[in-house]
Parts: C-alpha cells; structure tokens; sequence
C-alpha cells in the first residue's frame, strides 16, 4: 500500500510557486501562494508570528497542503469583554505559544485536501506533525480552525484524537439573489430602504465619492492609517497587528484579485475597505476609517452598501463580511455562519478544561433579530430539492420546512421521540444545526418512509439561518 509522505517548511518562499498552486482552486484564494507570501512577508504583529507549511505526497504526487502559524498571546478578544475575567483567573494563559492551523489574517479552513479519499489519514498524519511541532516549540496548546457545520461531519472524528470542539467567532455572508443593486433595495422593508438612500444621499452631498482601485500599492501608507484608526477604536476583537507591507503585498501580490473601494472627500481618503476575489465569493478583508467624517458623512454604512453593488455587479454567489460588527452587518442581509475549533492540549491534565475555555472567550455574540427584507426576496429560491439533512452520517432531501420541524423521506424508519442531533444545508453548503425530535413514522412505500421531525432546541448562533431558510419556503407555499 502506498503511504502518504508530508514535508514541513518554515517559509513559503523555499516552496515553489507553481507546487503549491498546483492543487488550489478558483475557489481557495485565501491558500494561493500569493496570499499566504503577501502575509508572511508583511510581517504582522511586529514580526512574532511564524509560519510552518506543510505538503503531502503519495507517489511524488502532491495532494493536500496546509498552513500553520505559530502565535505567542494569541487568544483574541471576545465580543462579550470576557477576557478580563480570564486574565485574572488565568493570568498566563493569554501568554502561552498557539500552535494554530489556520490563517492568521482571514477565517478558512487552512487544509486543502485534493482528493477526499485521503482526508482521514492525511489529518491524522498532520495531527502527528502538529504535535511534534508544539513540542518543538514548548507548548502543548494544538487548534484546527474554522471548520464549517457543513465540513464537521469529515472532521468529527478528531474526537477520537483527544480533541475537543467550540465555536469560533461566527463569519457573516450575504447570499446574493439580486439582478441589480435597485433590485436589492426594492426587496427591503421600506424603512430599511429609506435609511440607505438618506446614507447615500447625504454621503453624496458632502462632496464624496467612492473610487473602486486595483493595484492599489499607492495608497498603502493611506490605507494603513485609515485601518489603525479602526484598530485603535475597536472593544472587542484584536488580533492581527498589521503593517503598511501587508497592503502593498497584497496589491502586488494579488494583483486583479485584490482591490479596494476607497471612500474620498474632495480628494481626501476618508475610508476603504479591501477586497479580495474568489471564484464565487467577494471576501471582505480589512477596513478603514477617518472618524473626522464617518458620523457626518456615513462613510461606515456608504461601504457597506458598495460591498454589496460591488458583489452584484460581479455576479458573485456570495459577499463574505467576516467576524465582528455583526448587528450592522445583519441588517444589510448578512447571515452568520457559525465556525469552530477543534482544540486540544498535549498534556492530559491541561487538555480537561482547554477547550472550556475557548468556549468561555468565544461566546457567540447577541445578534440583532430585525427583519429587513420583504417577502420578494424569498421567492426567487426553489422550495424542493434545495436544501437536505444530515441524520446519522446520512443525508436526505428535505421536503417540507416550517418554523416547528422538517419533512423528509428516507430509507429507514426512526423510532418515535427519539432525539437527533441534525445538520441541515442549502445546495452552497451553508448549514445549521438543530436538535429534533421524531414526531411521526409513515411508510410510503417498500423502500421509503415518510418521517416528521420537529425542532425542539436551536441555538442562539444558529437562529438567523433557521428563520432565513424558513422563511424561503413558507412564503413559497402562501
């Protein structure tokens, strides 16, 4: 049998280009070499980061990579202001050395396995990397970041590696489903449409205007300014220290594959925010702010809004508005989506109450419940075959939805009150998950059983996805 080789490096410049491209997609922008060399040579947060990489091959052949950093300090802030508390019960554990795979300046899953079939023992070999890493770098504290609710069901079994799950800080997107940004705005509630246009039109009365760039390394020295303004100001999460390098590698780097939209005032940068390119998603990176003018000019909410024209002008799937700030995005039509963290320590001892505490630091924030859209919106979405459920490592269409349950068929029965742990997906892979009770077992027919299942517990981080793919379907049927 033919065994998986891994090679560990300790810059992306001793890898060539061309090998570890050789497996990314139009769709993993964030693991392009150029974004992980843009990164690493700006030397953020003073230069203290470090970066391992690793490739993996059978026959000489590569089929995954994945990336590593290494962070002294690196527990962020939390929206909830819970690391006071934490400091002073523990007031070493913010100093202790992360052993981290995941990217140090966007959320992703930073391992990219090219054939599937692999997944299992490519994790476990990489798990032994990591804690052959973590020894090497004296501490014991291993996370696997950013995994969606849709990809758990490949990762669940680091379970069995003495790993343990929470919930990072949710990442926000907006599904785009408008032919024109007048068509986005004619879906809103009209009071929601009527706060946008008041923004725009006074951003416009002041003598504003908003300039989309590509290589844009010329305005770096503005950019950078413009960001620590908005790093200074921040109260909750603060992490990533960046450097007027990080801006000009990424333009430089990047090149069409980055721009920003730069908000000016008779000539003057008063905002931007920076975007990266995906095949099917516009990923929001960093933003910046001049507080001089924001109140007075809207230039926060002005961005916003050209995020948003910007995605449908490209005829993009998706606008990826990150962690943080989430109210605001919410009521644009952004929808959390919840990511975690798999965690462990090497020490037995310490490995009891690791991941408790990341579950403490990372408490999903209180989403604002505020309804924006009319129900216009949701009949543009097909209501059979769209989305289905994940019941026992099985999954099956859903075809019925309504606020207390889900109807599917399958083919098994499933015992009547008992208690499921399900994920449910839309055909982009963006997932809940739910806890259901069976409520009914019909048999259909020879091989197929009608199966009624009703919600019975919904966490808070998921309540958003729930109501959005709810209500698709129930205004469908009215």
């Amino acid at each position: 049998m033919n065994s998986i080789k891994v090679s560990r490096y300790d810059s992306i410049n001793d890898i060539k280009k061309e090998e570890w491209d050789f497996i990314v997609s139009e769709n993993q922008i964030l693991n392009s070499y150029g974004y992980l060399k843009a990164i690493e040579d700006a030397k953020i947060n003073n230069n203290e980061v470090k970066y391992r990489y690793f490739l993996f091959y059978i026959n000489n052949k590569l089929i995954a990579n994945a990336t590593v950093v290494i962070f002294d300090s690196s527990m962020p802030s939390s929206p909830e202001n819970k690391r006071g508390l934490i400091e002073k019960l523990f007031p070493n554990l913010l100093k202790i050395k992360f052993i981290e795979s995941g990217f140090p300046t966007a959320i992703g899953n930073a391992i990219n396995i090219k054939d599937e079939k692999y997944l299992q023992e490519i994790i476990e070999l990489f798990d032994k990397e990591l804690i052959q890493l973590a020894k090497e770098e004296k501490t014991s504290l291993i996370i696997i970041r950013d995994i969606t609710t849709y990809e758990r069901k490949k990762f669940d079994f680091l379970f069995t590696r003495k790993y343990k799950i929470a919930l990072n800080f949710p990442d926000t997107l907006l599904k785009v489903a408008h032919s024109s940004f007048a068509d986005y705005l004619s879906d809103l509630n009209s009071k929601r449409r009527h706060e946008i246009k008041h923004h725009l039109k006074i951003f416009a009365e002041k003598n504003c205007t908003v300039e989309k760039i590509y290589y844009f390394s010329s305005y770096c020295e503005d950019l950078y300014k413009l960001w620590h303004n908005t790093y200074s100001k921040a109260k909750d999460y603060q992490r990533e220290i960046l450097t007027v390098d990080y801006f000009r590698n990424i333009a430089n780097l990047l090149k069409e594959k980055a721009f920003i939209l730069l908000c000016k005032k008779e000539g003057k940068p008063i905002g931007f925010t920076m975007f990266i390119e995906n095949k099917n998603t516009l990923i929001s990176t960093y933003c910046g702010l001049d507080y001089d003018y924001t109140k007075e000019c809207h230039t926060y909410f002005v961005l916003f809004y050209k995020s948003i024209e910007e995605t449908i002008t490209q005829k993009k799937k998706y606008l990826e508005l990150g962690v943080t700030n989430y109210n605001p995005k919410i009521e644009i039509g952004a929808i959390p989506e919840p990511v975690f963290i798999y965690g462990k320590s090497t020490n037995p001892f310490f490995n009891l109450f690791f991941v408790n505490l990341l579950k403490m630091i990372n408490t999903s924030p209180s989403f604002n419940k505020r309804h924006i859209f009319n129900s216009r919106y949701y009949k543009r979405f097909d209501a059979k075959n769209k989305i289905f459920a994940l019941i026992e490592n099985k999954e099956f269409l859903i075809s019925d939805i309504s606020w207390e349950g889900i109807g599917l068929e399958t083919d098994f029965p499933l015992k009547l009150n008992k208690k499921l742990d399900v994920r449910i997906f839309d055909e982009d892979h963006f997932g809940l998950e739910v806890k259901c009770k069976v409520l009914s077992v019909n048999k259909k027919d020879d091989s197929k059983w009608r199966i009624g299942l009703q919600q019975i517990k919904l966490n808070n981080e998921y309540l958003h996805s729930w109501n959005n793919i709810v209500s698709r379907f129930e205004i469908n049927e009215s």
